[in-house]
């Protein structure tokens, strides 16, 4: 009888430390998916920002070309054909 009492509190010991390493690891991961969250938030942000500056960069091309310089003429000219294509294709679809 006094083995099984052992046996007993040894495996009461031994779940216990299961419990807390359970909740421990369980603690961990709530911590990794906010993490998670966190950098998912951010990268969407940098997104938008990286959007926002490649705009921006197309548009100060298109300035720099506009305002004289021969370099990005070529491009300009470009760019305002691929602008007019388009203007064409939605009044295109508008009468049709």
């Amino acid at each position: 009888m006094k083995v099984l009492s052992e046996v007993v509190v040894t495996l009461e010991g031994k779940v216990d430390l299961l419990v807390r390493e359970h909740q421990k690891i369980k603690d961990k991961n709530e911590e990794l998916y906010a993490l998670v969250e966190e950098l998912q938030g951010k990268l969407k942000e940098m997104d938008v920002e990286n959007l926002h500056l490649r705009e921006k960069y197309q548009r100060t091309k298109v300035a720099s070309a506009l305002s004289g310089s021969d370099e990005g003429v070529r491009e300009t000219k470009l760019k305002i054909n691929h602008l007019v294509r388009e203007i064409d294709s939605c009044i295109a679809l508008m009468q049709g």
